[in-house]
């Protein structure tokens, strides 16, 4: 977890523009907070919301932001809710890449290969396994494998779908 440029000491009644926002957005972020000023509304949703933000040491972070505007005394206060998301970012990142991995792995293939439900429905099919069968996708998704099974070898499919998908095997 990395600290983001504010703590209650050194930054509370500062504006948090000036404080957090990268000097490229600043202008949007200002733009923003004067609409919200003369109309009351932000003109978009500000809870959760993700932005990028300044570190102490000027590197970019990350971050999820609730920014909740609260009126005292006919003066504006502004909460400010900061949580950094780099790690989840990254997690992110890692699982597009291992998906993209798998997705060129499967349909690049020049194996045969199929992806069924727990019901054994086909889910998904690679051109190898449509040539090799010759059927076109559309013919396969959807439909229970057993339909393009032998029926002499049906049943010992389905005890090892079953197995499979119980962990047995």
């Amino acid at each position: 977890m990395h600290q983001v440029a504010v703590n209650r000491s050194t930054r509370t009644g500062r504006d948090f523009i000036e404080t957090l926002i990268r000097p490229k957005d600043r202008q949007w972020a200002l733009s923003l907070r004067r609409r919200f000023l003369e109309t009351g509304s932000w003109g978009i949703d500000l809870q959760r919301v993700e932005a990028r933000a300044l570190r102490r040491d000027g590197t970019v972070i990350p971050i999820e932001l609730t920014l909740s505007p609260i009126r005292i005394e006919g003066r504006w206060i502004f909460n400010l809710f900061i949580h950094d998301i780099s790690e989840s970012k990254r997690s992110q990142r890692a699982l597009q890449g291992a998906e993209e991995r798998f997705r060129r792995a499967f349909e690049d293939n020049r194996v045969g290969m199929a992806l069924l439900s727990d019901e054994g429905v086909f889910t998904r099919v690679n051109a190898a396994f449509c040539e090799l069968l010759g059927y076109a996708p559309g013919e396969l998704i959807g439909n229970p494998f057993p339909e393009i099974t032998h029926p002499d070898d049906i049943e010992a499919s389905m005890t090892a779908v079953r197995e499979i998908v119980a962990g047995d095997r």
